[in-house]
């Protein structure tokens, strides 16, 4: 598995930098902070607050491998081999999302708090991250065909 590190992320930057508060509650009460890949901030930052929430799990205390979002008992989040499905009426949208990775924050107090890296959000846009196949023409029938098209304007 790669080597991921929170502080390569921007949602962990803006969450430790922005909202230092909210930071201190979540790592002091141990929930899983969820962080999607870079990119995936809303570009609106009245929203932001909702994001990260969002992307903050307590565990239930009923059952094994069930979440709910940080202040919304709505959201509801089940993980399984890897993956973590929304449920619940309160998500505008069902979704899986792959976790890539796992790791363990220490905080101030040396708490832990444990960390996935997900493949994409839970909300907002369906965001993922650029691979090779995405960025370059995959054959050079399709560059060609993109050549011509810009060569035609």
């Amino acid at each position: 598995m790669d080597d991921y590190d929170a502080e390569d992320f921007e949602f962990f930057q803006v969450l430790t930098h922005n909202h230092p508060h909210l930071y201190t509650r979540i790592t002091k009460a141990g929930y899983l902070i969820c962080i999607p890949p870079n990119g995936s901030l809303p570009r609106r930052p009245e929203l932001i607050p909702h994001f990260i929430k969002s992307h903050v799990l307590r565990p239930s205390k009923e059952f094994l491998g069930v979440w709910f979002c940080f202040e919304d008992p709505g959201r509801q989040v089940e993980e399984s081999k890897r993956w973590l499905s929304t449920r619940g009426e309160s998500w505008s949208s069902q979704r899986k999302v792959k976790i890539l990775a796992e790791d363990n924050i220490i905080n101030s107090n040396g708490k832990s708090c444990r960390v996935y890296f997900l493949q994409n959000a839970l909300v907002g846009g369906t965001h993922t991250p650029p691979t090779l196949a995405h960025t370059f023409p995959t054959t050079l029938t399709h560059l060609v065909d993109v050549l011509l098209q810009y060569s035609s304007r």
